[in-house]
């Protein structure tokens, strides 16, 4: 499992229907496989995104592949790391997901 953003009172202004969760918070929702597909859409590899997130390379797999058990501050790292590169989580209650904006950084 991956961290989870606090998700704030202001919805996507695009949609209206998604929330945008700005801070890091511990999120039993979240998966690996949602860091998975945002350092896919950004085209990181998994040596980019770890020199990006400073976390090793096993760790990233622990993270992206739901086991072992990664320190807290390891995902939120990764999760820093891909919000910086313009990756989105998302969760409105029925839908968890990545999106990017359509030029990300």
């Amino acid at each position: 499992m991956l961290y989870r953003m606090q998700i704030s009172s202001e919805t996507d202004k695009m949609s209206g229907i998604v929330a945008i969760m700005p801070t890091a918070e511990y999120n039993s929702a979240m998966e690996g496989r949602h860091v998975k597909a945002a350092r896919a859409m950004l085209g990181l590899s998994q040596t980019d995104l770890c020199k990006l997130a400073g976390v090793s390379r096993a760790t990233l797999n622990d993270l992206e592949n739901d086991t072992g058990d990664p320190r807290r501050s390891s995902a939120l790292a990764v999760e820093a790391a891909l919000r910086e590169k313009g990756a989105n989580f998302i969760d409105d209650g029925d839908i968890i997901g990545v999106t990017l904006p359509k030029n990300p950084k």
